[in-house]
C-alpha cells in the first residue's frame, strides 16, 4: 500500500462509517437539542425567563455542553482509529486498494463530520429560533439594546465557532492518542493523559518552587496563560466562559490540525504487526511512562509531606515510594503482565531516577543557587512598586473600585528613579546575604526595643520585580525576618515619591460622573451611634475630595516603622473604619438615550489614631 496523495478522500469509506455509526451525531444532536433548543421552545413567549441558560448555553457552560465537547470528540476518535485497532479489521481495511494516506483520511474525515454536524444543525435551529432577549427589566441595564440582547446572530455564530474550534482541538487530540497505541482502551486511558497533561504538570511544577523555592515569585505570565488556556475546556470552566478571542481560538484550531498532521505521520510509520500492542512505539512508551509516573511520585510526596513530619526527608521518601509504585503499576497496565522487572524496564526506570533527582535537586534542595542569586545593579532599567511589594506590615487599610478610577484600574509604579532601585536592590542583597528569609510568614512573635517601645518585628512578605535593560524580567519573593536593618532600608523604599504616588488617589480619582455619596463610619468603641457602632452620612463631591487629600497626606507622611508602630502598639489601634459608597451617573448612555443610569462604586480604609489629617477632616464634615 502506497502513500500517494497525502489529502485524498473515499467518499464510500466516509458514506459507510456514517453508515455503521450514524448514532453518534444523532444522539449528541438530540443531547444539543434538550439542552438548549428545547427551553427556548418551551419558553418563547418569556424568554427572558431562561435569558442566563441561553447566555451559558452559547458560553458553553452548560451542564449538557460541557461532558458532548469531550465524549464527542473522544467517541469519534475511538471509530475513526477501530481500523487500526482491530486486528481483523485492519488486516480486511488495508488489503482494499486505497492507500493508507486515502484510507486514513477518510476514516478521521468522517469521525471530525460526526462531532460538527450536530453543532451545524444546532447553529441552524438557534438561527430559526431567534429572538430579542434582554435582562430582565429590574435590572438597572438598559433593555433592548442591542449590547444587552444575549440571542443575537454573532452570538449564535460564536458560539458554533468556539465549538468547533474546541471539538477539533480534542479530536486531534484523540485520534493522535490513537495512533500511538494498539488498542481502543489504551486509546482512552492516553487521550485521559493527553487531556490534562500539560496543564497538570505546570501546576506540579509551580506547587513545589512555590513551596520549597526560597525567593520564588510564582509562573512566569506566559507559564501561567499556558496552564489556564492549554486546555479550552479548562478555560471555560474556570474563566466562566470568558472570551478566548480570535488569537487564541486560532491557535486552537491550528493545534488541532497540527496534531492531526502528527498522527498521520505516527500513522505512516506503524506496523501492522504492533496492532493489540499497548503500545506502538517505544518512544512514545517511556515519555508516557515517565510523565504518569512523575504525577504519581509528586503526589506520594505530597501526601507523605503532609501527612507526616513535614520535611524533606519525608517528602523524599513518599516521592520514592510513589515512583516505584506508579512505574511498576504503569508498566504492568501497558505489557498486561505482572512480568515487569525486565532490564530494559529497569533501565527505563534508572534513566527515570536520574531525571526525578535532578527535579528534586533544583526545587527542594535548590542546588542550583536560585535563592541567592541577584542581579547586578547596574542593569537595572527600573523596579515595580505596588501594594505587592509590602504585604504584611505595610498596611494601607485601603480599597477602591475600578469604577471610580481614570484608567479604570491601579496600576503598578515601574520607578526608574535611581534612589528607588539602589533603595530596593540592597534591601534585596541584605536579605539574601544575611538570610534573613524563612519558608512562610508567621504571627509577630519577635519583639525588640526600639526608641524606647516595644515594637514587635515579624515577619514581612516582600516581593522585588526588576525590569531589565536588556528587555528581560528579574523577580524574587522572600518571607522575610524583620529587624532594625531590614527596617531602616524598608524605612527608604516608603519614603520615596515613587512608593507615596501609587498609594495616593486624589491625582487617580474620576469623579466627572457624580451624584452622590453615602459615608458609613464604624467604631468599635463609639457609643454614640447605633447598636452595632455604625452610622451613616451624605456628603457632597467636594467634601469627598478633601476626604481623600486629607487620607493621602497622612499616607505621606508614613515611614515604614510608622506603620509598624501603628499594627503593634496598642495606643496607636484602628479609630475608624470608613466605607463611601458613590454614586456615578453612566454618561454615555445618558447622551444615547435620555436615561439616568446610574453606577456605584466604593472607597473604604481605616483610620487609626496617627493619621491626623484625616481624623481632622471628618470632623470638620461633622462625620466625627
Amino acid at each position: 500500500m502506497k502513500n500517494k496523495n497525502l489529502f485524498a478522500l473515499s467518499p464510500a469509506l466516509l458514506l459507510e462509517n456514517f453508515k455503521m455509526y450514524w448514532y453518534l451525531p444523532v444522539v449528541s444532536l438530540i443531547l444539543y437539542f434538550f439542552g438548549g433548543i428545547f427551553p427556548i421552545i418551551t419558553n418563547y413567549d418569556n424568554l427572558y425567563s431562561i435569558n442566563y441558560l441561553i447566555q451559558n448555553n452559547f458560553n458553553n457552560l452548560s451542564p449538557v455542553f460541557i461532558p458532548l465537547l469531550i465524549i464527542v470528540p473522544l467517541t469519534a476518535a475511538c471509530i475513526a482509529m477501530s481500523f487500526f485497532h482491530r486486528e481483523n479489521r485492519a488486516l480486511a481495511m488495508h488489503a482494499q486498494p486505497y492507500s493508507k494516506s486515502r484510507l486514513f483520511n477518510s476514516q478521521v474525515a468522517s469521525g471530525w463530520l460526526m462531532c460538527i454536524l450536530p453543532l451545524l444543525v444546532m447553529a441552524l435551529l438557534y438561527l430559526c429560533f431567534m429572538k430579542e432577549v434582554a435582562p430582565d427589566v429590574t435590572s438597572s441595564a438598559i433593555p433592548y439594546t442591542s449590547e444587552d440582547n444575549v440571542y443575537t446572530a454573532s452570538a449564535v455564530f460564536g458560539w458554533f465557532g468556539d465549538s468547533l474550534v474546541i471539538m477539533t482541538l480534542f479530536y486531534g487530540m484523540f485520534v493522535l492518542a490513537g495512533t500511538l497505541v494498539g488498542t481502543v482502551i489504551m486509546q482512552v486511558l492516553l487521550s485521559g493523559v493527553m487531556f490534562v497533561i500539560l496543564p497538570l504538570m505546570i501546576f506540579i511544577i509551580n506547587a513545589f518552587c512555590d513551596s520549597f523555592l526560597l525567593g520564588y515569585f510564582g509562573m512566569s505570565d506566559f507559564m501561567e496563560s499556558l496552564m489556564r488556556n492549554a486546555n479550552p475546556l479548562i478555560r471555560l470552566v474556570f474563566g466562566w466562559g470568558e472570551n478566548a478571542g480570535l488569537h487564541l481560538e486560532l491557535t486552537y484550531l491550528l493545534a488541532g490540525v497540527l496534531m492531526l498532521a502528527l498522527a498521520r505521520f505516527a500513522y505512516g510509520r506503524a506496523k501492522l504487526e504492533k496492532v493489540g500492542d499497548s503500545m506502538i512505539f517505544r518512544v512514545t512508551e517511556e515519555i508516557i511512562t515517565y510523565l504518569i509516573v512523575f504525577v504519581g511520585m509528586t503526589a506520594f510526596g505530597w501526601i507523605f509531606y503532609n501527612m507526616a513530619a513535614s520535611t524533606k526527608g519525608m517528602l523524599v521518601f513518599g516521592m520514592a515510594v510513589g515512583a516505584l509504585i506508579t512505574f511498576f503499576v504503569v508498566k504492568i497496565i501497558i505489557d498486561r503482565s505482572v512480568k515487569v522487572f525486565k532490564k530494559h524496564n529497569l533501565i527505563s526506570l534508572c534513566i527515570y531516577l536520574v531525571i526525578a533527582a535532578l527535579f528534586t535537586g533544583m526545587t527542594v534542595f535548590d542546588i542550583s543557587g536560585f535563592s541567592k542569586r541577584l542581579p547586578k545593579e547596574d542593569k537595572i532599567q527600573s523596579v515595580q512598586l505596588s501594594d505587592a511589594t509590602f504585604r504584611v506590615g505595610y498596611d494601607i487599610s485601603s480599597y477602591c473600585d475600578n469604577l471610580l478610577l481614570k484608567n479604570k484600574e491601579r496600576k503598578p509604579v515601574m520607578s526608574d528613579d535611581a534612589n528607588v532601585i539602589s533603595a530596593m536592590y540592597e534591601l534585596e542583597k541584605y536579605i539574601v546575604e544575611n538570610k534573613r528569609y524563612e519558608h512562610e510568614a508567621t504571627v509577630y512573635d519577635i519583639s525588640s526595643v526600639h526608641e524606647g517601645e516595644n515594637i514587635k518585628y515579624g515577619v514581612e512578605n516582600i516581593s522585588f520585580l526588576y525590569k531589565m535593560k536588556n528587555g528581560t524580567s528579574f523577580s524574587r519573593r522572600y518571607f522575610v525576618k524583620l529587624d532594625d536593618a531590614t527596617v531602616d532600608l524598608l524605612n527608604r523604599v516608603v519614603c520615596t515619591d515613587d512608593w507615596k504616588s501609587y498609594y495616593t488617589l486624589s491625582d487617580k480619582l474620576d469623579l466627572s460622573g457624580f451624584d452622590s455619596a453615602m459615608l458609613s463610619i464604624y467604631s468599635d468603641n463609639s457609643k454614640d451611634y447605633e447598636e452595632n457602632g455604625e452610622d451613616s452620612f451624605s456628603i457632597s463631591r467636594k467634601q469627598l475630595e478633601k476626604l481623600i487629600a486629607a487620607k493621602d497626606a497622612d499616607i505621606s507622611g508614613r515611614s515604614y516603622m510608622d506603620i509598624l508602630k501603628r499594627i503593634n502598639l496598642s495606643g496607636n489601634t484602628r479609630v475608624y473604619d470608613v466605607n463611601i459608597t458613590v454614586s456615578i451617573l453612566k454618561k454615555d448612555i445618558k447622551e444615547k438615550t435620555g436615561m439616568s443610569i446610574y453606577e456605584s462604586g466604593s472607597l473604604s480604609f481605616t483610620v487609626m489614631s496617627v493619621d491626623k489629617n484625616t481624623l481632622a477632616c471628618l470632623h470638620e464634615i461633622g462625620v466625627i
